[in-house]
């Protein structure tokens, strides 16, 4: 008996936010496990691109043949540009450890809080790009303020 190697399920995503109501969509590329796929969405959709989306969390369930699954992260659909803008920044890893990375709009700025409020370290972006060190951070849980709008992080 030959048992061959199985690729486990990996997905990819692109995610387009409305410009205008009702006109968002989600596409996810499925390599990996045994084809077909099934998709089962937290709004009970069942395939892999969902478009005139709404504002909202949706989220995705991928079953292979070989009935091996792969839940996906949640994907947030903004209906709001202003907070479309706030989909600019990348701040990751999540969770990290020593270090924190940021990509984003030159002049935003940031106010990271623990989580008891206590406001850790401030700045306005200064390049497109910028790393913190949190190695003085405790494991816990973290608030990333993007001019007022808040991310959770978590340090592990």
């Amino acid at each position: 008996v030959s048992v061959g190697e199985y690729e486990a399920l990996s997905v990819s995503v692109n995610i387009v936010q409305p410009m205008n109501e009702n006109d968002g969509s989600i596409s996810l590329f499925v390599s990996g496990g045994t084809p077909p796929y099934a998709y089962a969405w937290n709004d009970e959709n069942t395939t892999a691109f969902l478009s005139n989306l709404n504002e909202g969390n949706y989220s995705c369930i991928i079953t292979d043949a070989m009935s091996c699954t792969f839940m996906t992260e949640e994907f947030l659909i903004l209906s709001d540009l202003f907070e479309n803008a706030l989909l600019a920044c990348k701040i990751f890893p999540n969770p990290f450890s020593n270090e924190l990375h940021f990509q984003t709009l030159t002049g935003e700025e940031i106010i990271i809080t623990n989580s008891i409020g206590e406001t850790l370290d401030s700045f306005i972006v200064q390049t497109n790009s910028q790393n913190i060190s949190t190695n003085a951070w405790v494991a816990g849980v973290y608030f990333i303020h993007v001019n007022g709008r808040c991310i959770k992080m978590m340090k592990f």
